[in-house]
């Protein structure tokens, strides 16, 4: 069974504390689901790199995951 792995992000978070563990994670084979704390699915962070979440966190909070990675 596959692990699946929650990634919040929040406006100005730290670009590379979040992509660099997520790629990792997903290279394992592990199923990363990238979700936007806001009601919009773009988060820039704090050098102003936009980011695509997969989801809002409305949108997955009634799944389950193994991680939570914040």
């Amino acid at each position: 069974m596959n692990k699946r792995v929650l990634c919040l992000l929040a406006p100005g978070f730290e670009e590379v504390e979040a992509i660099t563990p997520i790629d990792v994670l997903r290279r394992a084979g592990v199923e990363v689901v990238v979700a936007s704390v806001l009601g919009e699915k773009l988060v820039t962070g704090r050098c102003q790199i936009t980011v695509q979440a997969d989801a809002t966190l409305d949108e997955v909070a009634d799944q389950e995951f193994d991680l939570l990675l914040i």
